[in-house]
């Protein structure tokens, strides 16, 4: 089991009531550069920034799961990334409440993607409006044209056909 528990690429952290560390994998303890002696028994607010730490401390809140787990997002820089954080309830043999299990899965990769993918669409939609507003001016620009060739026509008939208009050819 604890090869198991090790060779977990998430971020694992077993606290005590008082948010104690009694146990992580081998992933918490490379991030926080720690050796695990170092973290036994050490306050998880230590550990991790102020906001993830008053999270783990209060009560369960809105962001409870059946069975009394909860889950939120986290951008964490002690820990190096932003996390998927789900803190579960640790019950003895007994059934009573022995402490906390998080869990912190990096997701700062999938963040950044999304990131990107949302600023492509803005540029997408940008792009569709100019295209848009260039098939507008384009049509625009044509029903101008098919009066004005009219105009145009009569114009040249004139100068050509008529010699009182021959005076005025340059102005024409």
């Amino acid at each position: 089991l604890e090869d198991t528990f090790n060779s977990l690429l998430d971020l694992v952290v077993v606290t005590d009531g008082e948010l104690r560390i009694v146990q992580m994998n081998d992933a918490f303890i490379e991030r926080t550069t720690l050796s695990r002696a170092e973290l036994m028994d050490r306050s998880l607010d230590m550990l991790v920034g102020p906001e993830l730490a008053a999270w783990a401390a209060s009560p369960d809140g809105t962001d409870s799961q059946p069975g009394g787990g909860r889950t939120r997002r986290f951008e964490e820089p002690r820990l190096g990334g932003i996390f998927s954080v789900t803190m579960t309830p640790l019950i003895n043999a007994s059934g009573s409440p022995a402490g906390h299990v998080l869990v912190a899965r990096d997701i700062t990769h999938d963040t950044r993607l999304e990131q990107e993918q949302a600023a492509l669409r803005e540029r997408l939609g940008q792009s569709e409006k100019l295209a848009a507003l260039g098939q507008f001016v384009a049509g625009i620009a044509h029903e101008m044209n098919n009066p004005l060739q009219g105009v145009l026509g009569h114009l040249e008939l004139l100068i050509e056909t008529s010699a009182d208009a021959r005076p005025l050819r340059r102005d024409l």
